[in-house]
């Protein structure tokens, strides 16, 4: 069975980690993690995002432009004064891809995480609540 590009790049978010560096959590679409949950309760979470404005259009970028995209996007994030804790989004093993310094964001709603990954060129962004699975969001339909 062939798998178009389309096909790589949708198992290719799936497959990755996203990493909330500190307190320390791994977070995976579709999975429960109890003790992230119940941290989000404990911090007055109610929604949050995991983003990133590197490789936008999930287009390898160099790492200074990247770098650039990154600081540019935090200081937005600072200046609507939102909470957030640096992250990495891992690719799974074997993929050719660098780990993409990110942000966790809390208490972003899905209107203004949608409006950031479409600002940074982003295809998707990872989402929740503290009730509810990690849900990929795609901002680009026609995945």
């Amino acid at each position: 069975m062939r798998i178009d590009c389309d096909q790589k790049l949708l198992l290719a978010f799936y497959r990755s980690t996203y990493r909330v560096l500190k307190p320390g959590f791994d977070l995976h679409p579709g999975k429960d993690n109890p003790s992230f949950q119940s941290w989000c309760k404990s911090e007055d979470i109610h929604s949050w995002t995991f983003i990133t404005a590197w490789n936008p259009s999930a287009q390898k970028s160099d790492k200074n432009r990247n770098l650039a995209a990154n600081r540019e996007m935090e200081s937005e994030l600072k200046g609507r004064g939102y909470r957030y804790f640096r992250g990495l989004g891992i690719p799974e093993e074997g993929e050719d891809w660098e780990a993409e310094e990110s942000f966790f964001v809390a208490n972003m709603d899905l209107k203004n995480s949608l409006t950031m990954a479409k600002k940074f060129g982003q295809k998707a962004f990872l989402y929740g609540m503290p009730d509810m699975r990690p849900s990929l969001i795609w901002v680009d339909s026609r995945l």
